[in-house]
């Protein structure tokens, strides 16, 4: 996958660098660790990603925390963002969630795919330590 070492340098030098807007915590405080660990699952999607997803979810191992989609096509933030909803509707009863993210430098569109569950855990854990409090601009 070529978009991998652009995804982990986006992971080290952007999602984990503390940020006035999150109480001084990173971005994504839980992917530098993800990526350490070895619990990302990075995916290109040069097929439809309708299969891509689908292959995903029917398969999915929960030893990874993330899988991060990289689709391999030039994509409108709007189109995106439609196929966000679209997963979302599709996979919510077996604990899926999809958000879309964008690597302006390099131009990269992606899905990243969670459970639920994870998410929800952690925005909980988040709100302890005031993430949710930090810089509104």
């Amino acid at each position: 996958m070529k978009s991998k070492q652009y995804i982990e340098d986006w992971i080290l030098n952007d999602l984990s660098i503390p940020d006035a807007r999150f109480n001084m915590l990173p971005r994504c405080p839980y992917a530098k660790k993800a990526l350490i660990d070895n619990k990302i699952l990075f995916v290109e999607a040069t097929k439809s990603i309708y299969d891509c997803v689908k292959e995903l979810v029917n398969s999915w191992n929960d030893n990874y925390d993330i899988a991060v989609i990289h689709l391999n096509w030039i994509a409108t933030p709007n189109a995106v963002a439609q196929l966000r909803s679209l997963f979302n509707d599709m996979y919510e009863e077996q604990d899926f969630i999809f958000i879309e993210d964008f690597i302006q430098e390099q131009n990269i569109n992606l899905m990243l795919m969670q459970r639920k569950t994870a998410i929800e855990r952690a925005r909980v854990q988040l709100k302890e330590t005031g993430y949710y409090s930090g810089d509104p601009q």
